[in-house]
């Protein structure tokens, strides 16, 4: 099983936040937001509760009126969208709320060591957590939070085909999850090799770590990481394919614990880089 997840593209433009790119983004145009906004939103809203009539009333006779704005008259009454450069408009979160439960994880898609990760429990948080992502990609993956354990495993493939999957090992964060902080400032975090697990559940994981090493025309080494749920379920998280080599990393402590240290390590990565190159 694989996490529920949504990816939102914020164009390369978007990388400062910048809400009336976000707002040009969503209608397609400045002057089909500037329309809105200022014909609908202003004029329009504005006669529609100056009537006094109930609010939902108003939103329903707007609607009406305007059926291909809908969607957008319920985000503005909902408070979600502003006058242009007021605040940043809410139709991301709205896509995010629409296909995933509170909590989630937000991560920026092409980042490293848990920068710009952050969980959000509600859409003040979701906000804040976009707002970080942003700022290191401009493509931002929002996933599903996952009750259980955190276990990666590591992969090394070479030229000739043979993938090699060490055994496992469990994520033991000081914190809520396994921030930068918690990563690399925080010394109460353990990483445990070859944790209390079922030998099903871990063949299951490695099984999995090579079938996706695979599957994604992996070389060299890569670190894939999964949850065990609460429930025993094995839920494929993610393939790093430039995983953490230092003193601390799970990786070359994985890849220890089977007999391939450091130095070995090293020259079957340098060799396997060769031989690629030959082909």
């Amino acid at each position: 099983m694989a996490l529920k997840n949504i990816i939102l593209d914020f164009g390369g433009v978007l990388i400062d936040w910048n809400p009336h790119h976000l707002l040009d983004d969503y209608f397609g145009s400045r002057e089909k937001a500037s329309w809105f906004i200022e014909h609908i939103c202003t004029s329009e809203w504005n006669g529609e509760m100056d009537k006094g009539k109930p609010f939902d009333q108003g939103v329903a006779e707007l609607s009406a009126k305007y059926p291909e704005w809908a969607r957008e008259i319920k985000l503005y009454q909902t408070g979600w969208i502003k006058m242009i450069g007021d605040e940043i408009p809410g139709m991301y979160q709205l896509e995010v709320e629409e296909a995933l439960d509170y909590p989630v994880f937000i991560k920026p898609s092409q980042a490293g060591s848990s920068c710009g990760v952050s969980k959000a429990h509600d859409r003040e948080s979701l906000e804040k957590g976009l707002q970080a992502a942003v700022a290191f990609d401009s493509k931002v993956l929002v996933e599903e939070f996952i009750s259980g354990r955190e276990i990666e495993s590591a992969v090394f493939g070479g030229n000739d085909g043979e993938v090699f999957v060490s055994g496992v090992g469990e994520i033991l964060a000081a914190a809520e999850f396994y921030d930068y902080d918690a990563k690399y400032n925080n010394p109460a975090s353990m990483t445990v090799i070859d944790p209390d697990l079922p030998e099903e559940t871990v063949e299951t994981i490695r099984r999995d770590a090579a079938a996706i090493f695979r599957a994604v025309d992996g070389s060299g080494l890569s670190r894939v990481d999964f949850f065990v749920a609460d429930d025993g379920e094995v839920v494929f998280n993610e393939i790093n394919t430039m995983p953490g080599f230092t003193a601390i990393s799970m990786y070359p402590m994985l890849m220890e614990a089977r007999g391939v240290d450091k130095d070995r390590l090293v020259e079957n990565l340098i060799d396997s880089a060769f031989k690629r190159r030959e082909h």
